[in-house]
């Protein structure tokens, strides 16, 4: 892991961002509303998740990341690295905004391994760029640019380009996906689209703008922006992750793209996730599951010393019926510390708390059976037999609706009266997931410094609950 005594041993580009984060570290570890498990920067803010990539061994993660403060600014790239997904070994700053090339900000993208084994990163600056890293991803040469990009489609066509660029391959085809927008008669943005450029060889150096590969379906009021496009192969489709910036949450499109006509033809939608997770990115592992992680915003606002951090992983699917699945990624196991494991067939008879805590971090599965039943509770309380509720997730049954604060969602077809649940808390974060089909983030500002008690609540009838275990968890 990187340590303070390191960092004057560091190029002078990155050893001022890079002491500013771990400056604020050292305080930021004391906030009890900080989460344990989800990854987070050292110290002060940190936002989208970039450039996530295997290579030699090791799982990287960057990030837009201010290292100067706990409020959005100065956008640089944070890094970190891992063997297993879930213990994280933090590295330097990778990239540094550079006035002199008239960039405020080095704004979110990806990071590819070429056919010569040589790394780039691409992102969004005062322009789409594309710069050289070192073999084992640490430094990046940011003074002389990789590649270069002929955008003359986009001045035809009326475009302006946003950038989030984003590498994904058709056979021995290469391309990028970035999120942009039509110009309208007073030349400003007028409709969003997904904007796609193509390699001419793997090495990646020449790009050439192919037009809109897709246009957001709606009207401006559905959406005005979106960023962080994302375009994979999932199982027999394609699948298309947008983040929309009116609604603040992530969108998926499950449809086919064309790669003669460079068309994405959407055919299902939905959404990913709710408020609190955001301008998500995708991650494909050396055994083929593609990960996505997503970025937790929204809560501890005002802090002095850190701000955001990065979802649980969770692997991404396509069912046999080819819809959408989620679910938690098996690493996330590793976490377990022990196990607390209680009578099968409980009767839950109204409410039923479980009087045992697990602490502020921790995980409750279950299987429940529900025949009968209108609506069902999941909750956690401070302490057994308190009204200090301080998260709710109701789970109508009737209306096939999952909502918590703000935030709902259709239950799927899928999702019968007899379904499983997971439940990762993490002092200030709580993710849901329903039978692997329905995942909601829940973040608070205030989260209890006591322990936490874990709750069901049902109404007007008695619910089984087949199993119940809950394993405390930790680095």
């Amino acid at each position: 892991m990187l340590i303070p005594q390191d960092i004057a041993s560091l190029p002078k580009t990155v050893r001022q961002p890079t002491a500013a984060a771990w400056a604020a570290a050292s305080t930021a570890a004391f906030d009890h509303r900080r989460p344990t498990i989800h990854f987070h920067s050292p110290g002060n803010w940190m936002g989208d998740p970039n450039g996530l990539i295997y290579h030699e061994g090791y799982y990287h993660i960057f990030y837009q990341h201010n290292p100067y403060a706990a409020h959005w600014a100065n956008m640089h790239w944070g890094h970190a690295r891992s063997r297993d997904l879930v213990h994280w070994e933090h590295l330097p700053v990778a990239l540094i905004p550079r006035p002199e090339a008239g960039e405020e900000n080095c704004c979110s993208g990806c990071c590819v391994i070429n056919s010569q084994n040589v790394p780039i990163i691409f992102y969004g600056g005062a322009e789409l760029r594309g710069v050289e890293g070192s073999s084992d991803l640490i430094f990046w040469n940011q003074e002389d640019p990789y590649a270069s990009f002929n955008d003359n489609t986009s001045q035809a066509e009326g475009l302006i380009i946003y950038c989030d660029p984003f590498y994904f391959e058709d056979g021995d085809r290469h391309f990028m996906v970035t999120n942009a927008s039509r110009r309208g008669p007073n030349g400003k943005p007028d409709h969003p689209v997904v904007v796609i450029y193509e390699a001419d060889n793997s090495e990646l150096r020449q790009w050439q703008n192919r037009g809109v590969v897709f246009e957001y379906p709606g009207s401006r009021e559905k959406c005005h922006h979106l960023e962080c496009p994302n375009l994979i192969r999932l199982g027999e489709r394609h699948i298309l992750l947008l983040s929309n910036k009116t609604s603040i949450c992530t969108e998926y499109f499950i449809g086919h793209f064309d790669a003669e006509a460079l068309k994405f033809i959407p055919e299902d939608h939905g959404i990913i996730d709710g408020y609190n997770f955001y301008a998500s990115n995708l991650l494909k592992t050396p055994d083929g599951r593609w990960i996505i992680l997503g970025w937790n915003h929204g809560f501890c606002e005002g802090n002095t010393d850190w701000s955001g951090c990065l979802s649980l992983p969770r692997v991404l699917s396509m069912a046999q019926d080819n819809t959408l699945q989620l679910e938690p990624a098996d690493e996330l196991k590793l976490l377990r510390q022990s196990e607390m494991k209680f009578p099968p067939f409980i009767s839950l008879r109204k409410t039923y708390i479980q009087e045992l805590s697990a602490g502020r971090v921790f995980e409750v599965s279950g299987h429940i059976i529900c025949h009968g039943v209108p609506w069902l509770e999941l909750a956690l309380q401070t302490a057994a037999g308190e009204e200090t509720l301080f998260y709710s997730a109701m789970v109508d049954l009737i209306s096939k609706n999952v909502s918590c604060g703000n935030v709902s969602f259709k239950l799927t077809d899928h999702m019968t009266e007899e379904f499983s649940f997971r439940l990762f808390v993490d002092c200030s974060v709580v993710e849901l997931y329903l039978d692997n089909r329905i995942a909601l983030t829940t973040c608070w500002q205030f989260p209890p410094e006591q322990d936490y008690h874990f709750k069901i609540t049902a109404a007007d009838a008695h619910p089984v609950l087949q199993s119940l275990l809950i394993f405390p968890l930790n680095l």
